[in-house]
């Protein structure tokens, strides 16, 4: 009995911890930090990564998409200091990707006109 209640318990827990599909993420976030751990953790359809520099210059750009078209793209600056911003083109995403000014593309073309997480 003992056994079969641990058993029951366990299929429980384990069907719990699977990921989430992205479209059950909620819509809003009160921390960026949860937002992030939330993200990553969700399936999407699309996900992608790009780093770049040296040690003492690194950035990493992340994008998450759960339709290819709009997505969340998360910007890890030369400090490790994280910023998610909600709602980016997956057209701006690629974008970043091929810029060779990746500091000035984000400033200007993510920074200036997409939501930072939360907001």
């Amino acid at each position: 009995m003992t056994r079969k209640i641990l058993t029951g318990l366990f299929i429980l827990f384990a069907i719990n911890a699977k990921a989430q599909s992205c479209k059950d993420l909620p819509g809003e976030f009160k921390h960026s930090s949860k937002a992030i751990k939330a993200i990553r953790k969700a399936k999407f359809s699309l996900t992608d990564q790009i780093t770049e520099g040296s040690n003492a210059t690194l950035i990493t750009g992340q994008y998450f998409s759960c339709d290819g078209k709009f997505g969340y793209f998360i910007f890890i600056d030369d400090k490790g200091k994280e910023f998610v911003y909600e709602k980016v083109q997956g057209s701006i995403w690629l974008e970043f990707k091929e810029t060779d000014k990746k500091n000035s593309f984000y400033q200007n073309s993510i920074m200036r006109n997409y939501y930072l997480v939360p907001r």
